[in-house]
């Protein structure tokens, strides 16, 4: 027999016993599939880096007796059990105040004469940009410091931005708790006023309902100049750059 003649009776052999054999083959196949996806190793995912946040507010109590004030303190404690910096701007008339944020671990300086709650907001998070100057990845929260269970929140609202990439952080009250713990008139008002803002942005929103009086919100670097900027005296010193920014 030629060796053309043997390799074609091998070729052919070859090909009798995989048709004789196609049913294990195709077992066996698919095994090897399924031991390949849940048992071998995958390669180690490249986790996201977790920024640095620095939790800013501006405060101002009549002394150091005063409940806001230690709940205020409360607060500085709790964020700093959790790793996060917190710097304050107090207009306090009591030095007593100041000395008490700085021993509970807070960077504290006395707020210039003589802006409002705006002016004290910017001064926080100027000093919260000049300590963290040749620092990368850093992220600014700020919050009023009454508001101590925000310590655990921080967190999530960090994480959230980073997993969507996104520079803004604005956290939401769930409805039931906002409801049953502020005053029936606050809940109503905030509520409408909330619909309200998110009405007359909405085709910048796209459908994002966002709960504007809240207080707390997060940002980047990168957009910490929509405050600074900013010469709102109250309130409109925290929302109205938050519209700049989304935008």
């Amino acid at each position: 027999m030629s060796s053309d003649g043997g390799d074609k009776a091998r070729r052919r052999r070859v090909v009798d016993i995989l048709r004789a054999n196609r049913v294990g083959f195709g077992i066996f196949f698919v095994m090897s599939l399924l031991f390949y996806i849940f048992f071998l190793p995958l390669p180690p995912s490249k986790p996201f880096p977790i920024p640095t946040t620095y939790v800013f507010g501006a405060t101002l109590y009549s002394n150091i007796t005063a409940p806001r004030f230690i709940e205020s303190l409360a607060s500085v404690r709790r964020l700093r059990s959790q790793d996060f910096a917190v710097v304050i701007s107090d207009g306090s008339p009591d030095p007593a105040v100041r000395d008490l944020l700085r021993g509970a671990g807070a960077h504290v300086r006395e707020t210039p004469c003589c802006g409002r709650k705006g002016f004290a907001l910017r001064d926080a998070l100027n000093m919260a940009l000049n300590l963290t100057k040749g620092m990368e990845n850093v992220v600014f929260a700020f919050q009023e410091m009454e508001k101590s269970d925000m310590a655990y929140h921080w967190r999530i609202v960090v994480n959230s931005m980073v997993h969507n990439e996104s520079p803004i952080g604005i956290p939401m009250r769930v409805d039931s708790y906002f409801k049953s713990t502020y005053p029936t008139a606050q809940y109503h008002s905030e509520k409408f006023g909330n619909l309200f803002i998110n009405s007359i942005a909405e085709s910048t929103l796209r459908g994002m309902d966002i709960d504007w009086l809240f207080g707390p919100f997060a940002f980047e670097r990168k957009i910490a100049h929509y405050w600074t900027n900013h010469n709102g005296e109250m309130w409109d010193a925290q929302i109205l750059p938050m519209v700049k920014a989304i935008q």
